[in-house]
Order: C-alpha cells, then structure tokens, then sequence
C-alpha cells in the first residue's frame, strides 16, 4: 500500500464526521493485512524451528 495510513486515537475519531470516520477505518482495516499479518508458510516455518529447538514442548 502505498498511501500512508492515518493513525488517530478513539477520541480524535470521535470528533469527525461519521463519513470521515467511515473512510480511515476502512482504510486501516485495508492496511491490516500489510502491517500486522505474516503468511501461513512463514508461521509454519517457525513452527518447525521452534519444535526442532525443544520437541518436548507444546505450541498452543
């Protein structure tokens, strides 16, 4: 993405137009995947290094 995504705090969203409000929480949902998710095979790829490292423990 390469529009910057607004970052503002609950009451700073409160103070705008429910329009305005609508459109930069969709924008940071459409961002979401970008900012904060990694793919499934990168998880699982960590998940086999952390079971070679110590196959004794559980991963919840």
């Amino acid at each position: 993405m390469t529009n910057e995504v607004k970052k503002l705090s609950i009451r700073e969203l409160a103070k705008l137009p429910r329009e305005s409000q609508d459109k930069i929480l969709l924008e940071q949902i459409a961002a979401l995947p970008e900012m904060c998710f990694i793919s499934g095979s990168e998880e699982m790829e960590w998940v086999e290094e952390y079971q070679e490292e110590d196959p004794e423990d559980e991963i919840w």
